[in-house]
């Protein structure tokens, strides 16, 4: 019993997120429609909290009808009509609930799909399937375009490239100037290539983020008692020659690519490996940052290949 304390009912909870007849709210609405409005407002509010969702009424469970069964009952309905088909049925199937207006649509596809094949002259006139209008929203490539902009994205995602929504967009908007450039909106045309189409592209093919796949650093497992080790030499030797801070140095190096690659892309949700073309590159600059125990930086050095004393840099060191 101690712990309903902590819990307020439902109805002392809707109570206090109703407005008060007599607060401030009177000043312009009536006291009595307040009242009036709040015992309609109650019961519903007091659904919300008690099951977590408004009270509404629950869908009737659909009814899957297989294509063979579809084109039955077009063909029936197409002969014999629509009524006389589905009381045919009812009788039956009592548990195949059809609808006038299903078994009317499947009964035009019937016939426009007769239709089509007596104009081409066709002989077989059994129907297998019945032709379905497409659901959505119409491409805004139209499907040839769209299946050419898909195209050109995987062969790049093949090859290792990177893919993003600029290189999507720059790739569209090429595609679309091969075959009429007044079709961009910078143009005068209606094909406006944002970022969100590309986005929405991209999930359509099931593209993701992802970064590029790099092997695991090794590291030993007597690793804490190597570094300390490593640093008592250090101290050892400083001690007994009287090293100074100024020549204890510190360094550490990075690799500069010739031609920086970007390491994230877009490609198939859930892929194991991720590959990009350029990222395994290792022809680098390396700079090399110092740092002395007394806490000056030093300037920082490049190392690259080089084939002639040209590319080298030029410095007379002195003789002692």
């Amino acid at each position: 019993m101690a712990l309903y304390k902590y819990f307020k009912k439902a109805e002392e909870a809707v109570d206090k997120v109703l407005p008060d007849p007599k607060g401030f709210l009177s000043a312009k609405v009536p006291s009595s429609s307040i009242s009036k409005v709040n015992d309609a407002v109650k019961g519903i509010l007091s659904d919300q909290v008690n099951n977590g969702t408004p009270s509404t009424k629950k869908r009737g469970p659909y009814i899957l009808v297989k294509t063979e069964e579809k084109i039955q009952i077009a063909r029936r309905a197409a002969e014999n009509g629509i009524a006389n088909t589905i009381r045919h049925y009812a009788k039956m199937f009592p548990n195949l609930n059809l609808k006038e207006s299903s078994v009317r649509t499947w009964r035009n596809s019937y016939r426009l799909e007769i239709k089509k094949r007596v104009r081409c002259g066709e002989d077989n006139l059994t129907v297998s399937e019945l032709p379905t209008k497409k659901r959505g929203r119409p491409l805004l490539l139209g499907e040839e375009l769209e299946e050419q902009v898909r195209a050109y994205l995987t062969s790049l995602r093949e090859n290792g490239a990177v893919v993003n929504t600029a290189i999507l967009i720059a790739c569209a908007k090429g595609i679309v100037k091969t075959k009429d450039c007044n079709l961009l909106a910078c143009n005068g045309g209606h094909i406006s290539l944002t970022k969100d189409w590309a986005k929405s592209l991209m999930g359509r093919m099931g593209l993701v983020k992802r970064r590029a796949s790099t092997k695991a650093k090794v590291r030993p497992d007597d690793f804490e008692a190597l570094k300390l080790q490593f640093l008592l030499d250090i101290k050892t030797v400083v001690e007994m020659d009287e090293i100074p801070l100024d020549l204890i140095i510190n360094w550490d190096q990075t690799g500069i690519n010739y031609v920086p690659v970007s390491s994230w892309t877009m490609a198939n949700k859930g892929a194991k490996r991720i590959e990009i073309f350029g990222v395994d590159d290792k022809r680098q600059i390396t700079a090399v940052f110092t740092c002395s125990m007394a806490g000056d930086f030093l300037p920082v050095q490049l190392i690259y290949m080089g084939k002639t004393l040209k590319c080298l840099p030029s410095f007379n060191f002195p003789s002692d």
